[in-house]
């Protein structure tokens, strides 16, 4: 015998074949459901109890928010707009529920003054820069789009680049994703006649350049939230979204490695619904699918959602549903792993709130919504910490201008109910074999550490990570094979 696979006839005795429910990829754990198919762990659905207490950034000078989460020095950025119309920085270390924040002072002092204060700031993270963008309208510079690069140090330390404007007078609506592929971030904005339009920027002695401005749609005004872009690592595509008058829109955005960029199909109209605004999108990695919220005016300015599938540039929309029976005039996604958190403001219950949603298919499945903060609020970030594996919800308060953060636990998961690992990728409606727990799982998985502890995890994949929610399923025999049994 050359390995120790030959030693264990494959699932040795607990071999089973089963129907899938879903497409499950190898070396998933999966569960039975009631109709004797197999599925993914699964959330639980419920964020009760799940939710810390509030706390504050700043108590009495906070204007506009923004803030994300630096990967590489596992940091938060947190940046207002104060008293003085300038931006200050604040970093911040998550433990637990809390984030424990350190003021940085003004790092940014646009030329307005404290009558003409910087509006719609946004920061977001550009893993592969390894910057954050900051982006605002720039009153005191002709209403023009101001940006700048934010780089945190190891110890914590911020520093921001010079203000670099786009000469094009702008409204206060910005989202930005990084396309990944080019490691370009592409930044989303309306013109001063209220057109979306998107640029590429790169980098150029730690300041922002800005390539050529593209129209999404040159004809008609539209509105977007602060997440409205998204990049889909699929297509390898950035996808833009907006709403016009009449009905909620799609487009796939691409850039060259010059930062030229280019638009494919705009989608038809995804839903016909009259000034609908706050479209933001967050892209499920598990589903391959993209959440689209949205703020429907139509029917009285609900939270609602539908499931955005992208074939090849065709968009298609599932079934839209209520997130939030209340007026919402803000909203944040988050996608943690399997499940979308929505940070919203519910303006009809005076508070801030958050709720669970996972896709199945082209059905979007709503939790129940909970109070994060008894207070309204603006500016609402919604941020998941790969590093903690929990969410963290920034806002200001316009009652007190304050700003505040609160985190919660994106939920439970149903990892222990699992009854084995799958041999082989299985796709939906097809059947394939899964070793049960007891034997000895040989097909599936590699590069396993001879010896090891191994956890499934809230998605089904299987590591050493062994944070809860996930769940021991055994010890690594090879680099190839897994004793299901072992437990001690």
């Amino acid at each position: 015998m050359t390995n120790l696979s030959d030693l264990f006839p494959a699932g040795a005795g607990k071999q089973v074949s089963f129907t899938a429910a879903e497409t499950i990829g190898a070396g998933k754990i999966v569960q039975v459901k009631t109709d004797g198919q197999i599925e993914l762990p699964q959330s639980t659905g419920d964020l009760t109890g799940q939710v810390g207490t509030p706390g504050y950034l700043d108590e009495n000078t906070a204007n506009f928010l923004a803030m994300d989460y630096d990967t590489d020095e596992n940091r938060y950025l947190a940046l207002i707009v104060n008293s003085s119309s300038n931006i200050e920085a604040y970093t911040g270390t998550a433990s637990g529920l809390d984030i424990t924040w350190s003021g940085k002072g003004e790092i940014i002092n646009p030329s307005g003054g404290a009558g003409s204060p910087p509006q719609g700031l946004i920061c977001r993270f550009m893993p592969t820069l390894g910057l954050f963008l900051i982006a605002f309208r720039d009153q005191g510079s002709s209403d023009y789009l101001g940006c700048c690069y934010g780089e945190m140090a190891a110890d914590g330390s911020i520093s921001a680049s010079g203000i670099v404007h786009l000469s094009t007078a702008v409204a206060a609506d910005f989202s930005a994703a990084e396309h990944v592929g080019e490691g370009l971030p592409i930044l989303q904005y309306q013109n001063s006649s209220g057109h979306p339009y998107v640029v590429a920027l790169g980098e150029s002695g730690g300041s922002p350049t800005f390539g050529t401005e593209l129209a999404l749609t040159s004809t008609v005004a539209a509105y977007f939230g602060r997440w409205a872009a998204v990049y889909d690592p699929d297509r390898a595509r950035v996808i833009s979204t907006y709403a016009t008058s009449t009905g909620l829109y799609a487009v796939e955005v691409d850039v060259t490695s010059g930062g030229v960029v280019s638009k494919g199909t705009t989608s038809s109209e995804l839903k016909t619904t009259a000034n609908a605004d706050e479209c933001n999108l967050a892209y499920d990695t598990v589903n391959d699918k993209m959440l689209y919220a949205f703020k429907d005016d139509a029917n009285s300015s609900y939270g609602t959602c539908f499931v955005l599938s992208n074939s090849s540039g065709t968009f298609s929309a599932g079934t839209s549903v209520v997130f939030n029976s209340g007026s919402t005039p803000v909203i944040s996604p988050a996608y943690t792993t399997g499940v979308i958190i929505l940070g919203f403001s519910d303006s009809d219950a005076t508070a801030i709130e958050g709720t669970g949603v996972t896709i199945t298919g082209t059905t979007v499945n709503s939790w129940t919504p909970v109070t994060l903060d008894a207070i309204s609020g603006n500016s609402i970030n919604t941020i998941y910490d790969p590093d903690t594996g929990k969410v963290y919800v920034a806002y200001s308060c316009p009652a007190d201008t304050s700003a505040r953060d609160v985190g919660l636990t994106p939920g439970g998961s149903s990892t222990t109910d699992y009854i084995g690992v799958t041999e082989a990728s299985i796709s939906s409606a097809a059947s394939g074999n899964v070793t049960l727990k007891g034997g000895i799982l040989t097909s599936g998985v590699s590069g396993l550490t001879p010896g090891v502890d191994y956890y499934g995890q809230s998605d089904g994949s299987i590591s050493t990570t062994s944070t809860s929610p996930a769940v021991k399923i055994g010890k690594a025999l090879s680099a190839t094979s897994i004793n299901l049994e072992y437990q001690s």
